[in-house]
């Protein structure tokens, strides 16, 4: 039976596109797509046994059954309307067997429900919304039988995902269209919702981006949904108390860039730009090895209110870099956590382990400057209010805390130190005998007593009643729990009624601090040039490409962005975003003082966008020398270097 009915089917698959069904194979049709028959079509019987705790569903016959009908649309109209029926009739009862719940992953792969564009695909797939929308309320065991698969197999629930988010992406384009009275469902939100709930709980079987709106494939539609979007949060922040569509409501089907262009409107309406002159002033020392007291001092008697104000930022001795110089704030921002991921100079931070190689940080578990660490949040929080991104250190879990989303502190052992982690473990087997040389207590710093892991901890034995106890609490103690709860309390005193958590996961906090994949081409084509001295073909710049895709390491071109930027990661939106400027420096054949060979590079911020001034170099050996010499710098290129 099952053969026959797979059989039967792709023989009217493989029908020809435009031909019309005899009454037999429309009765055929009808039959063979029956749950029942679908399902005894597609089973995998290798799973007999195991009861529903899998799909045990042949997917790649499925696959290859139903990749028939894709470009025969007139069929897939008939496939749509026999779907649309046996839905309508057995799926919407109160309770249904997990065997027969095996035909909503099978009917998900049909291709008529990649068609949301059209009357009759658009009409399953809201069926298939409903009768999952009424499970989820109604028939909470059926529910969760679906949920187990998802959770099991990322493949089925990056199918169902794609379909709602074609789904809600078309009725966006109909709304544009002005085919539409409102401009998106909440039948098919409110499946990304459970969806999106059913990811994050099971630790993100598929990638946060697959719930995004905005999706690779038709960039003019992107374009406008992005324009949509922006205008509508744009006047929810302007006339907050009017019932507007503001998608900040369920910030994850909006990607990184978006989001953030999303915040900064939200940071430029609290910080109240119009009521200038008011700013927060900060007076920094010129001394790069003293900008961390400075810093700190310059938080002293800030009260809230101060700190939302915009920022503008002097340096004694040197030029004032105001607030609209973005490159200048920047170079600000990059200098003091340069000096204070600096594990020699400050204490707070060290490397997460001692190989020479490493250059991830933590916290420093034996460090007991609070008050520092509170600054360092506080400054923290202000680099991010005032839309600067510096490159940050930190590994995955840093953002994981930040956000709030971590269970416990043995996950976020198995996240920092997967060893200790897993030894630790192994505790909870151990018998009473094999405890008793435990206590609660660790190892100090060098010439210091042991700490206790609780009052009265050196006094107390570890057991097989209480090894949970003493695991939880070895795990806050080795992953620093308390020296960064002092920093992330500063961070989110500013941002709290932001509820950055809601918007943003884990790794995606996370790319905005590392960026995502370097396009050096796209690098070179951002770049702007004065028509009057240089232009894209002049002599010097093509020599400077040449040098820059030529001799560089992949390590000199990071370092040379960290020069130009401030960050030697991929900025949000692209490499492209960067959009700096090279401008001629000296003379050429007449060039009074030091001939160009002789001169160096320099990056300028004082327009309030970001210059390369090169000299116009004769030989490439000359420019290669300089540019080297710039990039030796590493972060410092705002200001001129010596020769």
């Amino acid at each position: 039976m099952a053969t026959n009915s797979k059989i039967v089917l792709e023989s009217i698959f493989r029908l020809d596109p435009g031909a019309d069904l005899t009454q037999k194979q429309q009765t055929d049709l009808s039959t063979m797509m029956s749950p029942k028959c679908l399902v005894e079509a597609f089973r995998d019987t290798d799973f007999i046994g195991l009861g529903d705790q899998y799909t045990a569903l042949k997917m790649d016959s499925l696959k290859e059954t139903f990749l028939l009908l894709k470009d025969n649309i007139k069929l897939l109209e008939q496939v749509a309307e026999v779907i649309f029926r046996h839905m309508r009739s057995e799926l919407r009862k109160d309770a249904i067997e997990p065997d027969l719940l095996r035909v909503v992953p099978i009917l998900l792969e049909c291709p008529a429900f990649d068609r949301p564009d059209k009357e009759w695909g658009d009409r399953i797939i809201r069926e298939m919304a409903e009768i999952l929308t009424r499970m989820h309320k109604a028939t909470k065991r059926n529910f969760e039988v679906l949920v187990c698969w998802w959770s099991k197999d990322s493949d089925l629930l990056a199918r169902v995902v794609k379909v709602y988010v074609q789904a809600f992406r078309n009725d966006l384009k109909d709304y544009l269209d002005n085919t539409a009275s409102k401009p998106c469902d909440n039948l098919y939100l409110d499946v990304l919702v459970l969806l999106r709930q059913i990811n994050t709980s099971h630790g993100y079987t598929i990638p946060v981006n697959q719930f995004y709106i905005l999706q690779p494939g038709n960039e003019e539609l992107n374009r406008k949904i992005k324009r949509l979007i922006l205008q509508l949060h744009h006047q929810h922040l302007q006339l907050p108390h009017l019932r507007l569509l503001s998608l900040a409501n369920v910030p994850w089907v909006l990607d990184v860039p978006l989001k953030w262009e999303m915040l900064c409107m939200e940071f430029d309406s609290a910080c109240q730009i119009d009521l200038e002159p008011f700013y927060l002033r900060f007076e920094i020392d010129d001394d790069k090895k003293k900008v961390v007291e400075s810093a700190i001092s310059e938080l002293k008697g800030k009260d809230e209110t101060s700190l939302m104000l915009p920022m503008e930022v002097h340096f004694k001795d040197n030029v004032s870099l105001g607030r609209n110089a973005g490159g200048p704030m920047k170079e600000f921002f990059s200098r003091l956590f340069g000096e204070l991921f600096n594990v020699k100079k400050h204490s707070i931070f060290k490397k997460l382990n001692d190989s020479p190689s490493c250059t991830t940080l933590w916290f420093n578990k034996d460090s007991k400057d609070l008050d520092k660490l509170r600054s360092v949040g506080t400054l923290f929080a202000l680099m991010f209010y005032n839309k600067v991104i510096v490159t940050m250190p930190f590994p995955f879990l840093f953002y994981k805390k930040l956000l709030g989303t971590s269970p416990s502190s043995l996950e976020d052992l198995k996240l920092l130190d997967p060893g200790m982690a897993k030894g630790m473990e192994t505790l909870i087997e151990a018998s009473d005998f094999e405890l008793s040389d435990y206590r609660f207590t660790v190892d100090g710093p060098v010439n210091e007593p042991e700490i206790e892991l609780k009052p009265g901890g050196k006094d107390e034995v570890v057991t097989t009643s209480n090894v949970g106890e003493y695991i939880e609490l070895y795990a806050r103690h080795y992953t620093a729990s308390s020296q960064f709860n002092v920093f992330s309390e500063s961070f989110r005193s500013m941002f709290g009624r932001l509820s950055l958590h809601k918007r943003f996961a884990p790794q995606e906090l996370m790319s905005l601090f590392q960026g995502g994949e370097y396009d050096w081409k796209a690098f070179q084509e951002s770049f702007g040039y004065d028509e009057k001295g240089y232009t894209a073909n002049h002599r010097v710049v093509k020599m400077f490409w040449s040098v820059f895709h030529g001799d560089l390491t992949e390590d000199d071109k990071r370092d040379f962005l960290r020069v130009m930027t401030g960050a030697d990661h991929v900025p949000i939106g692209g490499i492209q975003e960067v959009r700096p400027r090279m401008w001629p420096m000296g003379g050429d054949k007449d060039c009074k003082g030091k001939p160009p060979k002789d001169m160096c590079p320099e990056v300028n911020t004082c327009h309030g966008f970001v210059v390369l001034h090169l000299p116009k170099y004769r030989k490439r050996e000359h420019l290669k020398e300089r540019l080297m010499k710039l990039i030796e710098m590493k972060g410092h290129g705002f200001h001129k270097i010596p020769d």
